[in-house]
């Protein structure tokens, strides 16, 4: 199953196109304050890097945050549009539990950490068996 899978929820802009469990292309960049104008060129280089044209892709993959409000606004509204004119279907990630996912293969606690800024962080406490992370304590 082929994926474009994105995060805007931060500074980092973060794309890829996903075969199961193969990243075919990504692109992870410090881009803070552009991701309006660069979201829609940097999904067209991923996926000419991958060889995949969008009508082959079998959905989309999107990280809702916590994170940055704008940011998270303009990956699901690109994101939106695109499953909309394509007709498939959109999964969604926590942005703490992709961040913690990571660290799978830790035996132990996992505390996945961003800066909200201001002083304050988002996190998440998690404990891993070394195969998949489990959520012990919601976002803080």
């Amino acid at each position: 199953m082929k994926l474009l899978a994105i995060d805007t929820s931060t500074d980092y802009l973060s794309l890829a196109v996903m075969d199961g469990s193969d990243a075919l292309s990504r692109i992870h960049r410090s881009e803070p304050r552009s991701h309006s104008s660069l979201l829609m060129p940097m999904i067209d280089e991923v996926l000419s890097r991958a060889k995949t044209a969008l009508r082959d892709l079998d959905g989309f993959c999107l990280s809702i945050g916590p994170g940055s409000f704008t940011g998270l606004r303009i990956g699901v509204a690109a994101i939106k549009g695109l499953a909309v004119i394509t007709k498939k279907p959109i999964v969604t990630v926590p942005t703490l539990d992709a961040v913690a996912e990571n660290a799978k293969e830790f035996h132990g606690i996992i505390c996945a950490v961003l800066d909200a800024r201001k002083g304050k962080v988002y996190a998440c406490i998690y404990r891993s068996d070394g195969i998949r992370p489990y959520k012990v304590i919601g976002e803080l």
